[in-house]
């Protein structure tokens, strides 16, 4: 299966190595993968060869870029977004419909409430994971 994560990637925080740990068993098991990452700000290895470094997650993302030809060009069937409050989402939302006409879009919780930026509502999710009981009730 072809399967994109769009999350941070090799640098020091959880939400990275929750990717990485599910990213590269998507790989040992013969997915292929393309991870979407933004600049890496504290790295801690080397990106292999599917990593896409194509936005920002620094700062009110009113400085910063988002560059959607990775996410429109590149083939998957299967795309998992981890931690949406550091992507900037207002031009993910304008590429959503496109990227929904070819993949399943799956949005996994690591926040400790769900997203309060309002476009994280307007955008149409296949599914929302999260592991953690607690979240039931909100």
């Amino acid at each position: 299966m072809k399967i994109a994560i769009l999350s941070r990637w090799n640098t020091a925080c959880g939400v990275s190595l929750h990717a990485e740990l599910v990213g590269r068993e998507f790989v040992k098991n013969g997915h292929s993968l393309t991870v979407f990452a933004p600049n890496n700000i504290r790295p801690v290895g080397k990106d292999e060869e599917y990593v896409i470094r194509c936005f920002s997650d620094k700062g009110n993302h009113i400085e910063t870029f988002f560059h959607p030809e990775p996410f429109l060009d590149t083939d998957y069937k299967v795309l998992i977004v981890e931690r949406v409050e550091w992507v900037p989402l207002e031009p993910l939302r304008k590429i959503f419909t496109e990227i929904k006409k070819k993949a399943k879009v799956i949005y996994v919780v690591h926040e400790r409430r769900l997203p309060t930026n309002p476009l994280f509502s307007e955008l149409d999710w296949d599914a929302v994971v999260c592991f953690d009981h607690r979240y039931k009730e909100q």
